[in-house]
């Protein structure tokens, strides 16, 4: 009874560690097309474009004179809130 209840727990934890190994294959694979060549992610890019893109209108709304404007309008209206 002890070999068969040896082997059963072996089955079991091989088949656990295949599972295991084929899940981190496959979640590599998906996560594959989603990184350039130097390894960042298609979501880290996205991020940095985006914060750049930020700056950039800040700074243009600056320049132009429309955000302190559009600043203020925004406060005012919370103030107006409470």
């Amino acid at each position: 009874m002890k070999k068969l209840l040896n082997r059963v727990v072996n089955w079991k934890n091989g088949w656990a560690g295949k599972l295991a190994v084929r899940t981190e294959a496959v979640v590599l694979r998906l996560a594959r097309p989603l990184q350039n060549q130097n390894g960042a992610t298609i979501v880290e890019i996205l991020g940095y474009a985006l914060i750049a893109v930020l700056a950039i209108v800040v700074v243009w709304g600056l320049i132009k004179g429309w955000l302190p404007t559009f600043w203020q309008s925004i406060t005012g209206r919370l103030d107006n809130l409470s």
